[in-house]
């Protein structure tokens, strides 16, 4: 039948099964990351907000606690000035102590006054101010002073020299006034500057946020729904039986991308199930044709098997022969292998006694190796003990050493306290007794000291031999312990030998035993192919009844096989409405 479909005439889309991709930022990620860069941005704003309300805030409080302070002061100063000068005044007219007192007070507070208002300003030129003011109002007083102590011409003089002060003072004073309430307005300008800049900076934030979020919200809007558009055109094609569209191509890794690369999938999926159609119609449409003309072969094929049932049942006579000689050969190898099996068992029972002994032989030789290793021990601990004995020796000899030095210095002394006993006469003869015994003691402690030095010297020689023998002793024992050891390791490798010998023959005989089995069940093969043998000849005539009755099914199958092959080509005209 001509194959409707050309398929593999067009290009499919390539995609693995399992395709792992590295993926990208998702929809949620990017959507996320939209909406926190907007708060970022209004966030700054926010900021930069703050910030320039602190800035305010902190000129204002400079205004407040500083300047304006500083102003108050510089008021009062100006007040306490003129009330100086009116008590000097008063002094002047009246001479009166209590009113230059008065103006001491006063000038002392103005000079207070005025270390405060310096403490309190930051500024150079207000403290170069005050100081000015401080100078003047010490001059101020001085000069007044001077005025008290003269008797005569104090008008005169105050007139020359106070009254100018006085107006300096007051200068300086409102100057200074001036001056701070000049900066009172300079801080208020640049302090509404900032304020209108800060309202500027947020409103323009503001916008630029606002601008974003329209313009960042089309485009995610667009970068999500373009895809989407395209995949629901791609799906209305598919649904209409067109599967030649050409796949998206899709750079970002997020969900879209996945659902693109899953239509592609079930694209290429349906395409390779309804090109697999096309072909199966098309091989069932051929093998419905095959199995009309293989119904007629069989039919043909069914009277030659009558013909065949003859010959097996004359074949099945020749069998029942056959296989009572079978039967008697079997028999036979059933017998033998019996024999092997008693055999094999006698050797197995063999092979377990040496496995036993071998084992024996290692516990024995363990034992020896324990043994020689606390041989080891006690050697080294009667070498350690020897070795000790030696240096208590030498301790001895020092000490005996010692004693004899003691004996020839007791010895000298008492041939001294000889001497001189004989010089003192009838007085000395008692002591120099005394002194000859304690001579003869000494020689005899001397000459103890000297055998013992010498039995102490034999002990250290015969320690040292002792030391000398516990060495090669122990040396011997090690060279035992290592022959032991090798003893123990070949015992060891017998046993294991002796076990892999017991597992080969137990593996022989269940072997021997499996052939044992297997040749009954030969022989009761042999029996139930004699007996199928005798039933093969009626079989052969229950099979040409068969063969009739074959034929007419036969013929029921090739009218199957039409209908099958009208069925295949209605199949292949539904598969044709698609696009491949």
């Amino acid at each position: 039948m001509k194959n409707i479909f050309k398929v593999g005439q067009k290009k499919k889309w390539k995609l693995p099964k399992k395709l792992k991709v590295k993926r990208s930022f998702n929809l949620k990620f990017k959507l996320l990351a939209s909406f926190l860069f907007i708060c970022f941005i209004f966030s700054i704003g926010s900021g930069i907000s703050y910030f320039n309300m602190q800035k305010s805030t902190q000129s204002y409080d400079y205004l407040i606690n500083q300047v304006i302070e500083i102003r108050n002061i510089t008021s009062e100063i100006e007040s306490s000035v003129n009330q100086q000068s009116s008590h000097f005044r008063g002094y002047l007219l009246t001479e009166e102590e209590s009113e230059m007192d008065q103006m001491t007070m006063i000038n002392n507070h103005v000079s207070e006054l005025v270390e405060e208002a310096m403490e309190l300003s930051t500024l150079e030129e207000t403290k170069q101010q005050l100081n000015a003011l401080d100078t003047l109002n010490k001059s101020y007083l001085n000069t007044a002073l001077q005025v008290r102590s003269m008797s005569s011409g104090r008008i005169d003089y105050a007139n020359r020299n106070i009254l100018p002060m006085e107006n300096n003072l007051r200068g300086y004073a409102a100057d200074l006034t001036v001056f701070l309430n000049e900066i009172v307005e300079e801080r208020r300008v640049e302090s509404e500057q900032e304020t209108a800049m800060a309202m500027t900076l947020v409103l323009t934030i503001s916008a630029a946020a606002l601008i974003f979020a329209v313009i960042g919200g089309i485009f995610i809007a667009t970068i999500i729904t373009k895809p989407i558009i395209k995949i629901a055109n791609m799906s209305k094609k598919l649904a209409a039986g067109d599967l030649t569209v050409e796949p998206l191509k899709i750079k970002s890794r997020d969900e879209i991308y996945d659902l693109n690369e899953s239509f592609i999938e079930m694209s290429n999926n349906l395409r390779n199930m309804l090109s697999k159609i096309a072909m199966n119609t098309e091989q069932v449409a051929a093998s419905s044709q095959q199995l009309t003309s293989s119904a007629e072969e069989t039919s043909k094929a069914t009277s030659t098997i009558t013909e065949s049932m003859q010959s097996v049942a004359s074949g099945a006579d020749t069998q029942m022969k056959s296989t009572d000689s079978a039967k008697q050969v079997v028999a036979d190898m059933t017998e033998s292998i019996q024999n092997i099996s008693s055999s094999v068992e006698v050797v197995t029972n063999i092979a377990n006694e040496a496995g036993e002994k071998s084992n024996n032989g290692v516990g024995v030789v363990e034992k020896a190796i324990k043994q020689m290793q606390a041989i080891d021990a006690k050697t080294s601990e009667i070498s350690h003990v020897i070795k000790n004995l030696g240096d208590k020796s030498k301790q001895i000899d020092s000490i005996i050493t010692l004693i004899t030095d003691v004996a020839e210095q007791t010895n000298l002394l008492a041939l001294n306290a000889a001497i001189e006993a004989a010089r003192a006469g009838e007085h000395g003869r008692g002591f120099a007794v005394v002194a000859d015994e304690v001579r003869k003691l000494a020689e005899q402690s001397n000459k103890s000291a000297s055998e013992i030095s010498s039995l102490i010297h034999v002990i250290q020689e015969d320690i040292d031999k002792s030391v000398s023998m516990m060495g090669q002793g122990r040396t011997s024992v090690e060279d035992g312990l290592t022959l032991v050891n090798n003893a123990g390791t070949e015992f060891k490798t017998i046993s294991k030998s002796i076990n892999g010998i017991t597992d080969h023959i137990y593996h022989v005989l269940q072997a021997v035993k499996e052939s044992t089995s297997d040749a009954e069940t030969m022989r009761v093969y042999i029996e139930e192919a004699s007996d199928i043998a005798t039933d093969s000849a009626s079989y052969a005539q229950n099979v040409a009844a068969s063969a009739e009755e074959q034929m007419a099914s036969m013929q029921e199958i090739s009218a199957s096989a039409e209908t099958l092959s009208s069925m295949a080509e209605e199949l292949q005209d539904e598969v044709s409405k698609f696009k491949i």
